[in-house]
């Protein structure tokens, strides 16, 4: 007898919001048992930010879900984020254009995750919130951070606070902040940092 799968999914994930690519790839839908869904919106200074990708991470770095905005429902974004059980605490990253380029950032709110749960609704969606661009932001790993292989990990040295996102060869996505150096333990395999190639033994 096969396990069910209690996959909810939003038909809105069908429209067109003009984007093409994730920077957050989300795991495999099949890895866990159940889910839950959000509808969220993205705020600075009380505006909705447009046209931006929203990403969800567990505690141990793993990307959950990721969706773009939809410009067409005022620019919510309808995320499916899978898990199981409860009481597992979620973050959340924005992606979006700035001033300067493309902007990285956390929102300040977190979630408990719940199975078959529904966060947010059409009128009143889950807000998350983000810095103005004056206040700091950690831009998404740049050539400040310094990378070498280590037995079981990578070190990571920055010469400046920088958020560094490593990628796994099965699309696994993992965000450490670095101040000054950090050794991350890592399982065996290849990891992609600043678009370059690292083998963790």
């Amino acid at each position: 007898m096969q396990a069910s799968s209690h996959l909810i999914s939003f038909p809105f994930f069908i429209k067109d919001t003009g984007r093409s690519e994730r920077k957050y790839e989300p795991c495999d839908p099949y890895k866990y048992q159940s889910n839950m869904t959000m509808i969220a919106i993205v705020q600075q200074q009380g505006a909705v930010v447009p046209d931006c990708e929203v990403a969800v991470f567990d505690s141990s770095g793993e990307c959950r879900a990721s969706s773009f905005s939809t410009p067409a429902d005022n620019h919510r974004v309808y995320l499916t984020i899978q898990g199981e059980g409860g009481g597992e605490p979620l973050t959340f990253r924005v992606v979006y254009q700035g001033t300067e380029g493309t902007i990285d950032v956390a929102a300040a709110e977190t979630y408990t995750y719940n199975s078959d749960a529904m966060a947010g609704t059409l009128s009143t969606p889950f807000v998350l919130t983000i810095p103005t661009e004056t206040t700091g932001l950690h831009k998404i790993s740049s050539t400040t951070v310094n990378v070498c292989s280590t037995q079981g990990g990578l070190e990571l040295k920055a010469t400046q606070a920088s958020d560094v996102r490593i990628c796994s060869s099965s699309g696994r996505v993992y965000i450490i902040h670095v101040t000054n150096r950090e050794t991350v333990s890592l399982p065996a395999g290849i990891y992609i940092v600043n678009n370059k190639k690292y083998v963790v033994k």
